[in-house]
């Protein structure tokens, strides 16, 4: 079940779609992969108000970490540091009658990262992370329902709006 916001259940579950190839060394003793994920998130929004709700949106920010493509001098990005990064996405809902729901799936970040197997373990480079998602559950400009998991998710908002209206000088 979902937690409540409001008039609104939220449902939110990540999606990782793996697939991999074998890309070198794949004697006994050591393997490499090269493995694509597509991550995303999804979302149930369930009505539970009484009055009916027209043109609402759903809106979005999926927070993930991905590789960083900084490369060290022999060209190899295997060292490279994660950083966090947003995608934003909106669903529109014509109507929200009570105990109405909709379902979606968030654009999704897709990624590929390398995976070496030996005997005695695996590394893995590159890979992507979903951290965490905000909601916001608009109709025209007033804010029905304001969501994030974990909580602190929330606070991208205020980044994305920001990020928006620098002006360069």
């Amino acid at each position: 079940a979902g937690e409540r916001i409001g008039n609104f259940e939220i449902t939110i579950t990540p999606v990782n779609k793996e697939s991999s190839q074998t890309t070198g060394g794949d004697s006994g003793y050591w393997t490499e992969k090269e493995k694509s994920q597509m991550l995303t998130y999804k979302v149930k929004v369930t009505y539970k108000g009484l009055d009916k709700l027209e043109n609402v949106q759903i809106r979005y920010l999926v927070v993930y970490t991905a590789p960083g493509d900084n490369k060290n001098e022999r060209g190899d990005s295997s060292w490279s540091r994660t950083s966090t990064q947003v995608t934003k996405g909106e669903e529109k809902v014509e109507k929200f009658a009570t105990l109405d729901s909709t379902e979606f799936t968030t654009k999704g970040i897709e990624n590929i990262y390398r995976e070496n197997t030996w005997q005695g373990g695996k590394s893995q480079y590159g890979k992507a992370q979903l951290k965490g998602i905000a909601i916001k559950i608009m109709q025209e400009d007033k804010v029905l329902a304001d969501y994030g998991k974990p909580n602190d998710m929330k606070d991208y908002w205020k980044r994305d709006e920001s990020s928006g209206e620098q002006k360069s000088h």
